[in-house]
């Protein structure tokens, strides 16, 4: 993993209430798109004997952004489809490249983190534990390149992961966090191209809630990517296209017992 690149699964996710740029200094871009296709009203109130499941069209507010970060010169990003969840369809989409070039005697860095993010209505439920479980199915296509010479290197990585953030809106805190790797790759000389279809991903959130206090839960599919061409390196690219066709991260369903 090259330096100033966060991995996306060992962060918590935080598009949905908190967005923060990454990277290792600099300047950071940061986009937020907002589409809220679902009903935004309370959620039923659940019980300890019964599970609720929800399927598409889902209640609540589908979001979509990305952070951009640049360091040193020769380095862009492209984001040809601004990501976004739909809640009639369950579906989220994207499609974003990060590219870096030689840059002299200067390196050219640049990190890419685009997130489809379904947060769900305010809910109360009964005082003990409760698990929220989500299931994913994950299509998209990765390609990435990388061209340096000796001693000095490029680097093309992507990484798509699945992450889940269970909110306490009483006391307006994070509570509990779980994170699943989809899929990633690196490469320092080359080029790469796979098509991932349908891969799975299950989230399982278990908390003690308490009946006097209301929560909400953020689902997100999280792209990070990232390129860095050393000083004397020549190129590297890397992107994810999850849009068009049969491409996208469905959330197929979620379980709160």
């Amino acid at each position: 993993m090259s330096e100033g690149i966060e991995r996306g699964a060992e962060r918590t996710p935080s598009l949905g209430r908190r967005l923060r740029p990454i990277g290792i200094g600099g300047l950071a871009a940061v986009v937020l798109v907002i589409l809220a296709l679902g009903t935004a009203s309370a959620a039923p109130a659940l019980t300890t004997a019964t599970a609720t499941k929800s399927l598409a069209p889902y209640p609540g507010s589908g979001l979509g952004g990305f952070e951009n970060f640049a360091e040193g010169c020769g380095s862009t990003a492209a984001v040809s489809s601004l990501p976004i969840f739909n809640t009639s369809n369950g579906i989220g989409t994207l499609s974003a490249k990060a590219t870096s070039k030689n840059c002299g005697s200067a390196a050219s860095n640049r990190s890419l983190e685009l997130s489809v993010v379904y947060v769900s209505p305010s809910f109360s439920t009964t005082t003990g534990s409760h698990n929220i479980t989500a299931d994913w199915l994950v299509t998209f296509i990765a390609k990435l390149a990388a061209t340096g010479t000796t001693g000095h290197p490029a680097t093309g990585i992507f990484e798509v992961s699945a992450l889940s953030l269970l909110v306490d809106e009483t006391n307006d805190s994070t509570i509990k966090t779980s994170s699943a790797l989809v899929a990633f790759n690196e490469i320092t000389t080359g080029t790469y191209s796979h098509t991932f279809s349908k891969v799975a991903a299950k989230l399982s959130t278990v908390a003690t809630l308490k009946k006097t206090q209301k929560y909400d839960y953020e689902l997100e599919v999280l792209v990070l990517l990232g390129t860095s061409v050393a000083p004397g390196g020549t190129s590297a690219s890397a992107s994810v296209t999850m849009s068009g066709g049969a491409n996208g991260a469905t959330l197929k369903s979620v379980t709160v017992t």
